[in-house]
């Protein structure tokens, strides 16, 4: 199964219809204009998250974890949005699924050339469900 999945994660298409590939959303190489719906359960929520336990006193560079900079770096939501606001097509829908913030702090983090469609959080227990479309300008 692992193998199979890994050959799924390099660009194999399923009967041309579906893609799948294995790309950090931080730093894509995706073209602008892509993409008519994305999907996102949980990856916002996983890059606001992003942090970096260590004492006062030890070197963040010493924990071999690579570029410090980026460690707890308050700008990954906003580099996060940026992306997926660049890659989606206007007017592409972006369906966001959350159990990290509240829908008034997404609707604020999405506050730039977004319009909350609908949200179904309704429907869920513990989750926000929101839809969101990319403005056309």
């Amino acid at each position: 199964m692992e193998k199979e999945s890994r050959s799924l994660g390099d660009g194999t298409s399923l009967d041309g219809t579906v893609t799948f590939l294995n790309q950090d959303i931080l730093a894509t190489t995706l073209p602008s204009d892509h993409f008519d719906l994305i999907i996102d359960k949980g990856t916002l929520d996983s890059v606001a998250m992003v942090c970096h336990r260590f004492d006062e006193d030890e070197d963040p560079e010493a924990n071999g974890d690579g570029d410090p900079s980026s460690i707890g770096d308050p700008m990954l939501v906003e580099r996060y949005v940026e992306q997926v606001y660049r890659i989606m097509k206007p007017g592409g829908t972006y369906i966001l699924i959350s159990c990290n913030h509240s829908r008034e702090e997404l609707q604020d983090i999405l506050a730039i050339g977004w319009t909350l469609k609908e949200d179904l959080s309704h429907l869920f227990e513990d989750l926000l469900y929101l839809i969101f479309q990319k403005n056309t300008e």
